[in-house]
C-alpha cells in the first residue's frame, strides 16, 4: 500500500495508523481485519478485487478514514518446477530413464500442459517430446543424457529448467539355457557346456568364467573350458558347471546347469574283419573273422560266436573252414557284450554263401611210366590210365590225341598205339578226361623208330639202353646233390632256411600277434641251439638275431597300439625307450611303473593291462654286456666244431 500522509500542525505520523483491506465480495466490498501495510500473497486468489481504507494517527489523535481510490484485481501466477533431475543416476542400457521434478503453482492450479524436451549428445529428440518416460531402446551405451522442462498451469508456461546429465553405462551380460550334452552321457563321452549369450549393448563375448564340478568337488584343471574329455570322467560320475559370461568388462550374475549321471559305456568295436554282410566262398575255402573291441569302462567283455545258432566261439577269432561237403548257406553271429549294470551288447551278422567246388578228376599212369617212351615202327605200344572221380554224379569223358588230333572211337581208360611207317619220328600221344566242370590232361612225348636189327651192347635193344643211362644219371646226380646238401645245410644252407621260415611267420603279424611271437620265440632258440653246436656261423647268427629282435619290436609295438587308443605323454615316452631294444632293463621296468602309477588319467582297467604286458617282457638285470654274451655263445660254438668237422670227414670219406 502507497499512500501520501499530511498533518496540519506538522506532527509526523505514529505507528498506530491503521491500514485495512477490504475484498470485493461481489456486491460490496467487506472488510477483512487485515490491518498490515503490505498483503501476503498467500491471503489472495486470483481473479479478486482488493482495496484498503487508511486511518491516520499523529500520536495523539485518528485523523479520517480514507478508502483507495484504486483497486486491484489479482492476476495469474505463473507455476514453477524444482528438483528436476534423471532417474536411474547411472542408468544402462537396460534402463528406462525417467524425468523427476516438482511443480508448484500459487494459485493451486493444477499441472497442465508442461512441456518437456530431452537431448541425447546434447541434440534434441523430438519425437521424446512431453514424455516422461524414454524407453531402453533409444539408449546405448556410451550416450548423454538430459532434458529441459517448462512448466504450465494451463494458462502461462513457466521459466524452462534443464537438468544435469546422465551418461549410459555397459549393461552386464546375461546367459540361458546352460545345457551339458550328451544328456545321457556313456564313459567315452566327451561332455560339452553350451548356453546362449546375450549382451544388451552387443558387446561380442569375451573368455567366460567356467568351473566343472564332479561328485561336488571343482575341477581346477577344466577352469574356462567348455568340454570335459571322456578320460576324466567314469561311470557313475555326478557333473554340473557353474558359469559367468564376460562382455569385456562386466560379469554376469553365477548360473548353474543342470546336472547329469555318466552312464555305463558301450563296448568299442576298433575294426571288425571282414565287414558284416554277405560272404561267398567256394568249398575247401576259409575265412578269418577277427573282431577288436575294448570298453571305455574297463569292464570285461564277452565274445559270443554262433553259426546257424549254435555256439562256435568265445574269442575275438573265429576261423570258419569249409571242406568239398559244405556246400550251402550259414548264417555267422558275433555278439560283444560287457560285464556289469546296464551292460550293452554289440550285434554282428554275416549271411556265409558256400559255393559248390568241383573236384577235377585225378589221372594216375599206368603204362607207359616214362614220359618220352619210344616204339618201333609195326609195333604196338600201350597207353593206359586210370581215373579217380571225387564227385562221383559227374559223368566222365576221355579222349585220346594224337599230335592234337583226336583219336576216333577211343573213349576209354587203355589205348593200344600201333606205329605206322607214317608215324617215324616225334609224336605226341595226348590223353584229356573232362567232367562235368573241368579237364584235366597227361602228354607223352612218343619216339617212332624206323625198324633195324641192331642191338647194343650184351644184346640189349638202344632204346633200353637209353632209358637205362637215364636212370643211372638221375641215381648219380641224385647221390651227389644230397652229400652236396648235406654239407651246404650245415654251414651256410640253414641262412636260407630260416629266412624262408621267418618270412613265413610274417605273415601271422597282422592277423594273429600272439601266434607270431611265440613262433618268433621257437624260431629264436631252434637258431641259438644251432649256434651253440657249432652249426651256424657267426655272421649268419648275428643277421637272425637282428632280424628277430626287429620283428618282436614290431609286434610288440601293435600289440600296445591295438590294446591302447591314447597315453598320456610321459607313459608313451617311456614306453617307445622300452620297445627299441629287444629287452628291457630292470631299471627301465621300475622307472616305467613308478610313472605308470603316478598318472591320474589312466583307468584302473589300463594300469591292470600295462602291468600285465611289461611284466611278460624279459627284464635283463645282469652285468653282462651284449659282445660278453655273444663271445660266451661263440666260445661254446668252438668247443664242439672241430668234432664235428672230423665227424663230417668221416661221414664223407664213407659216402
Amino acid at each position: 500500500m502507497i499512500y501520501e500522509y499530511y498533518d496540519a500542525d506538522g506532527d509526523i505520523e505514529s505507528h498506530e495508523t491503521i491500514v485495512e483491506w477490504l475484498v470485493w465480495s461481489g456486491v460490496e466490498f467487506t472488510h477483512t481485519g487485515l490491518r498490515v501495510k503490505t498483503l501476503s500473497s498467500s491471503y489472495t486468489l486470483k481473479d479478486e478485487t482488493w482495496t484498503c481504507e487508511i486511518t491516520p494517527h499523529d500520536d495523539y489523535v485518528y485523523g479520517e478514514t480514507v478508502r483507495a481510490t484504486v483497486t486491484v484485481t489479482i492476476d495469474n501466477s505463473v507455476p514453477t518446477v524444482s528438483d528436476y533431475y534423471v532417474t536411474p543416476t547411472m542408468p544402462t542400457t537396460e534402463d528406462t530413464l525417467i524425468a523427476n521434478y516438482d511443480y508448484a503453482d500459487l494459485d493451486n492450479e493444477i499441472e497442465n500442459g508442461t512441456r518437456i524436451m530431452w537431448y541425447r549428445n546434447d541434440e534434441h529428440i523430438p519425437e521424446l517430446d512431453d514424455k516422461v518416460m524414454v524407453d531402453k531402446n533409444y539408449t546405448k551405451k556410451g550416450q548423454t543424457w538430459h532434458f529441459r522442462i517448462q512448466p504450465r498451469d494451463g494458462f502461462e508456461f513457466g521459466e524452462m529448467a534443464q537438468t544435469e546429465k546422465v551418461t549410459v553405462q555397459n549393461g552386464a551380460p546375461s546367459a540361458m539355457n546352460l545345457t551339458i550334452t550328451p544328456r545321457f552321457p556313456l564313459g567315452d563321452d566327451t561332455l560339452k557346456a553350451s548356453y546362449l549369450y546375450s549382451d544388451p549393448d552387443g558387446d561380442n563375448e569375451s573368455t567366460p568364467e567356467i568351473r566343472w564340478y564332479r561328485n561336488g568337488l571343482m575341477q581346477a584343471f577344466y577352469n574356462d573350458m567348455t568340454e570335459v574329455e571322456s578320460t576324466a570322467t567314469e561311470k557313475g560320475d555326478l557333473w554340473y558347471f557353474t558359469l559367468r559370461v564376460f562382455d569385456g568388462i562386466d560379469y554376469s550374475d553365477e548360473l548353474d546347469s543342470h546336472y547329469i549321471v555318466v552312464e555305463n559305456s558301450k563296448p568299442v568295436l576298433v575294426t571288425l574283419s571282414p565287414a558284416p554282410g554277405n560272404l561267398i566262398i567256394n568249398e575247401t575255402e576259409s575265412k578269418e573273422f577277427v573282431a577288436d573291441a575294448y570298453d571305455p569302462d574297463g569292464d570285461l567283455l564277452l565274445f559270443k560266436w554262433r553259426l546257424d545258432k549254435s555256439s562256435v566261439g568265445d574269442t575275438e577269432y573265429y576261423l570258419f573252414e569249409t571242406d568239398y561237403d559244405s556246400k550251402g548257406s550259414y548264417l555267422l553271429n558275433l555278439t560283444i557284450q560287457d560285464v556289469g549294470k546296464n551292460s550293452f551288447t554289440l550285434f554282428y551278422n554275416w549271411q556265409i554263401t558256400v559255393n559248390n567246388l568241383n573236384r577235377k578228376p585225378e589221372i594216375h599212369i599206368e603204362e607207359p611210366l616214362v614220359k618220352n617212351p619210344r616204339v618201333k615202327e609195326d609195333s604196338t605200344i600201350k597207353f593206359q590210365i586210370s581215373v579217380d572221380e571225387l564227385d562221383t554224379d559227374d559223368r566222365i569223358d576221355i579222349t585220346w590225341y594224337l599230335d592234337d588230333v583226336e583219336i576216333p572211337d577211343e573213349d576209354t581208360k587203355t589205348l593200344n598205339f600201333r606205329a605206322t611207317h607214317a608215324n617215324i619220328g616225334e609224336r605226341e600221344i595226348k590223353v584229356e578226361v573232362t567232367d562235368s566242370y573241368s579237364t584235366v590232361e597227361y602228354t607223352w612225348n612218343l619216339t617212332v623208330e624206323e625198324q633195324t636189327e641192331e642191338l647194343g651192347p650184351l644184346g640189349i635193344e638202344w632204346d633200353v639202353w637209353g632209358i637205362l643211362l637215364e636212370i643211372i644219371v638221375l641215381l648219380s646226380t641224385g647221390i651227389l646233390a644230397f652229400i652236396g646238401y648235406r654239407r651246404l645245410s650245415k654251414k651256410k644252407g640253414a641262412l636260407k632256411v630260416y629266412m624262408d621260415e621267418l618270412e613265413d611267420i610274417s605273415k601271422l603279424k597282422e592277423k594273429d600277434p600272439e601266434k607270431y611271437e611265440t613262433r618268433l620265440n621257437e624260431l629264436e632258440e631252434r637258431i641259438n641251439t644251432e649256434f651253440r653246436e657249432g652249426k651256424m656261423e657267426d655272421l649268419h647268427f648275428l643277421m637272425l638275431q637282428e632280424l628277430i629282435g626287429t620283428k618282436r619290436g614290431e609286434v610288440r609295438r601293435a600289440t600296445v597300439s591295438k590294446k591302447f587308443r591314447s597315453l598320456p605323454k610321459g607313459i608313451a615316452d617311456n614306453l617307445e625307450e622300452m620297445l627299441k631294444d629287444d629287452k628291457i632293463t630292470k631299471e627301465e621296468y621300475m622307472s616305467f611303473v613308478a610313472t605308470m602309477q603316478k598318472s591320474k588319467t589312466l583307468t584302473p582297467y589300463e594300469r591292470k593291462e600295462l602291468s600285465k604286458l611289461v611284466s611278460k617282457w624279459e627284464v635283463e638285470d645282469t652285468g653282462t654286456s651284449a659282445d660278453d654274451a655273444l663271445a660266451e655263445k661263440i666260445k661254446a660254438r668252438d668247443k664242439v666244431e672241430l668234432a664235428e668237422w672230423e665227424d663230417e670227414d668221416e661221414e664223407m670219406d664213407e659216402e
